[in-house]
């Protein structure tokens, strides 16, 4: 592996050295643009696809989904585990070898 004249003997990067000096391509934000120039189109599409009686019910599902998921972010799903009157869980466990004995 060859070492840039921005990196360190360890491999990282100098202190206040960028590893990447140039920046983000051109292209990358034309493309960017380009995108969000089309977030009319595409928020169409996706209601064509939502109240089309054509359309697949997996798909208006997936249709449905992208619009809550980006209009109100990812729902999390968080789990609280707890025993008997909110105490601390009991976890048991018994193995079975087949033959007979525990």
């Amino acid at each position: 592996m060859r070492m840039t004249e921005n990196r360190i003997v360890t491999g990282r990067f100098q202190k206040g050295q960028s590893g990447n000096p140039g920046g983000r391509p051109a292209k990358l934000a034309e493309l960017t643009a380009t995108c969000k120039d089309m977030t009319l189109d595409v928020l169409q599409t996706i209601q064509g696809i939502i109240i089309s009686d054509q359309a697949k019910d997996a798909d208006r599902l997936a249709a449905c989904k992208l619009v809550l998921e980006y209009g109100y972010g990812k729902s999390t799903l968080v789990n609280e585990l707890a025993g008997a009157n909110g105490g601390p869980l009991e976890l048991n466990i018994n193995i079975d070898y087949g033959d007979g004995e525990e």
